[in-house]
């Protein structure tokens, strides 16, 4: 007993990891309410006119998203050079958090027909908290020791699993009370913006959490900092080696995730039943994130990792047979059963990858190094959904593009294990 006692003393989070874990709650609440639920039906039922010709919402959003994430992407490594340079990591996250607030915000101010209005501030609400990301996640190698950084970046994502939730019960309550229409979509966007603001607060209040940035002149141009920066990634073949393999395994990931709305719709499930498997999916994610942590300082993040890719493949696999089930009940069952065994490795994943690159990159260019991680999470999250959708319209069916992803788990698990993490 006083063993077990010892050990939860030491797995008891410090306040400034507290503070860090509690950011994830926050800005995981527009990602699951704004980005992937509201803004979609806001802009097709609200946004668009009658006379909007057909495809015009998936287009909008499609090209929104892509232009959000293709400016974060050319943004991130310039963003962190300037983070490390100026010691200015907690000051990018204050930035991100006041301009997507704002943005989101300023959605409710959004009338019918405003639809070039809505895609450029939503992707400025989309570009602020992807930037904020980056800031983010390279404070991790300043609030906690790298003995335990698996622990605390798996804790992080449990938080922001379970902390996303509770917003988006509230905003579905009220959309079940006000309707699906104008009233609603602005309660959500306003629910949204408070909750992000209110829960970065502790991290963005703690002076004491930031390390001092790289040595550099302060008038040296980023582009100098940034061909740095790829001169130590390419020199440094443990470093490389990972971002390769995290470019191809969590593209397989970030794909499934993407996808697996559209391709249960596609299969003929109703949405209030996917709205229900989206919600199973933060609940189940919470405490597996956790384990996730807890099991890789008994096992290896290594092999944590190379095991939730193992799972994902499985589950492609099984995935492959939801057309040909004979009954809508079977259906629903197995893609309950699928989306169940994903979320208790999706957060371990993407928890596990975060803290092996902060353990193998130097603390003092973490912003720097992260700005490239998340390019690579960026361009990943691009290139899976295209050969998907690709390859379902050539082969004639959506079990066939998910299929195409096992090509992406199989080579990311094989470079994965040509890397030193542990």
């Amino acid at each position: 007993m006083n063993k077990l006692r010892r050990k939860l003393r030491v797995m008891r989070p410090t306040a400034p990891e507290w503070r860090w874990c509690l950011y994830d709650a926050a800005n995981s609440a527009f990602s699951l309410i704004v980005m992937t639920t509201l803004f979609p039906l806001f802009y097709a039922r609200f946004v668009l006119t009658a006379d909007a010709p057909p495809g015009a919402a998936t287009a909008g959003v499609g090209f929104a998203n892509a232009a959000a994430g293709l400016a974060a992407a050319l943004a991130m490594p310039h963003l962190g050079a300037l983070a490390d340079r100026r010691n200015t990591r907690r000051t990018g996250v204050w930035c991100a958090v006041i301009a997507g607030c704002v943005c989101t915000l300023l959605l409710d101010l959004i009338q019918p027909g405003m639809s070039l209005a809505a895609q450029i501030v939503y992707a400025a609400a989309v570009f602020a908290f992807a930037s904020g990301n980056v800031f983010y996640d390279s404070m991790l190698v300043d609030v906690t020791p790298r003995s335990r950084m698996n622990y605390v970046s798996g804790m992080g994502f449990a938080v922001g699993y379970i902390g996303s939730v509770i917003p988006f019960l509230i905003v579905l309550a009220a959309i079940s009370r006000l309707g699906v229409g104008s009233a609603g979509f602005r309660f959500g966007f306003a629910v949204t913006a408070v909750w992000w603001a209110a829960w970065s607060l502790p991290l963005l209040l703690d002076r004491k959490n930031t390390r001092n940035g790289a040595a550099f002149p302060i008038l040296s141009p980023t582009r100098h900092l940034l061909t740095l920066t790829l001169k130590r990634i390419w020199s440094d073949r443990n470093v490389r080696c990972f971002l390769c393999a995290y470019f191809l395994y969590i593209d397989g990931v970030d794909t499934i995730i993407v996808m697996s709305v559209p391709y249960g719709a596609e299969i003929g499930l109703g949405a209030m039943e996917l709205i229900a498997v989206i919600i199973g999916i933060q609940i189940v994610a919470f405490p597996c994130s956790l384990a996730y942590g807890t099991l890789a300082a008994r096992f290896g993040a290594k092999r944590m990792l190379l095991f939730g890719i193992g799972c994902y493949g499985a589950s492609v696999v099984a995935s492959a047979l939801l057309p040909v089930l004979p009954s809508h009940h079977a259906k629903l069952a197995l893609f309950l059963l699928l989306a169940l065994s994903i979320a208790a490795n999706q957060g371990g994943i993407q928890a596990l990858s975060r803290s092996c690159f902060g353990r193998i990159i130097p603390p003092e260019h973490s912003a720097e190094y992260f700005g490239f991680y998340n390019i690579f999470g960026k361009f990943a999250a691009v290139l899976g959904p295209l050969i998907v959708g690709f390859s379902g319209w050539l082969l004639g069916g959506g079990q066939y593009g998910i299929l195409s992803l096992l090509a992406f788990f199989g080579a990311g698990a094989w470079l994965l294990k040509r890397t030193r993490v542990d």
